[in-house]
């Protein structure tokens, strides 16, 4: 198995932010991403990584907005 760097991580949930903000397809945004990286074969790995830090980061964004329950 392949070892994926912090920073492509990073990115990946970057892109999940950003792809929710528009409604968009995050596993189908993270795909590209890893694409695109170098990181094809991997890209489910880092789909589940990325998702996991983009739900913590979009969780936080929803208490400092004062939203009392998870919409996910």
């Amino acid at each position: 198995m392949t070892f994926i760097p912090e920073h492509i991580v990073s990115a990946a949930a970057e892109a999940i932010i950003t792809t929710r903000d528009f409604c968009g397809n995050e596993a189908e945004a993270v795909r590209e991403f890893a694409i695109d990286n170098g990181f094809k074969a991997e890209w489910q790995k880092l789909h589940k990584l990325a998702a996991f830090r983009a739900n913590n980061r979009w969780r936080n964004c929803q208490k400092a907005a004062g939203v009392k329950k998870p919409l996910w």
